[in-house]
């Protein structure tokens, strides 16, 4: 009787060097994962994703459409007698002040506009003191809005020429009277710059360094929300 020879031995040498290929292809592909991983700075899982056209559009820089203001913080406390000892260690050229938000006390070195700012966080570090900038933006999306950053800016130019040694007061009367005039410019003003315009027209006509506290405390709850 005629059988059909199998050449079991032939079949299975191929099936060995398929096995052989399958783990030389897995060997290397677990190679090139290693490699990525301990030589790719870790960033294999986060690829690069190229914005379109609009993402790119909606990322750009908008400091150029908002008036920057920038707060200074030297630290957080959960005691009020600590955050005033830390508040004694700033620089004398600065009137800090000292928050209290959520429980906590913020010591603060001081509020300025952005162009001021990058000069006093580098007079603090030169100091030694641990400090981080709270950038707020008021958007130039209204005339209110504009007028607002406006106000607020005069604010500052008065309470920080206390920073100035030889400054014992400052008169306020032609920056009540501008305040008033340039507010008069807006037809309904909101709830916000009413109590803004308010505090202004409240400020001694011979303000000093007393009344910086709370000319502060008033521009930080003010500005804040406009945090960024």
């Amino acid at each position: 009787m005629r059988y059909t020879r199998y050449d079991y031995k032939k079949k299975g040498g191929g099936g060995f060097f398929l096995w052989i290929l399958l783990i030389i292809i897995l060997a290397v592909a677990i190679g090139i994962t290693i490699f990525k991983m301990f030589f790719s700075d870790g960033e294999i899982s986060n690829p690069l994703k190229v914005p379109n056209k609009n993402q790119q559009e909606e990322g750009v820089n908008t400091d150029a459409d908002s008036n920057i203001f920038k707060v200074i913080q030297c630290g957080l406390f959960s005691k009020e007698e600590n955050a005033n000892s830390a508040l004694t260690t700033l620089p004398s050229s600065m009137t800090g002040f000292v928050i209290q938000e959520e429980g906590k006390f913020k010591v603060m070195a001081g509020i300025y506009i952005d162009e001021e700012s990058a000069k006093k966080t580098e007079e603090l570090t030169k100091a030694s003191i641990n400090n981080f900038t709270i950038k707020c933006s008021i958007p130039k999306d209204s005339s209110e809005k504009k007028i607002e950053a406006q106000i607020i800016e005069g604010y500052l130019q008065i309470i920080n020429k206390f920073e100035e040694s030889d400054v014992k007061s400052v008169k306020t009367v032609d920056f009540k009277k501008w305040t008033e005039e340039t507010v008069a410019n807006i037809k309904s003003p909101s709830e916000e710059v009413q109590n803004l315009v308010k505090v202004i027209k409240e400020l001694p006509d011979e303000y000093t360094k007393k009344d910086v506290k709370a000319s502060k405390d008033f521009l930080y709850k003010l500005l804040i929300k406009y945090r960024v």
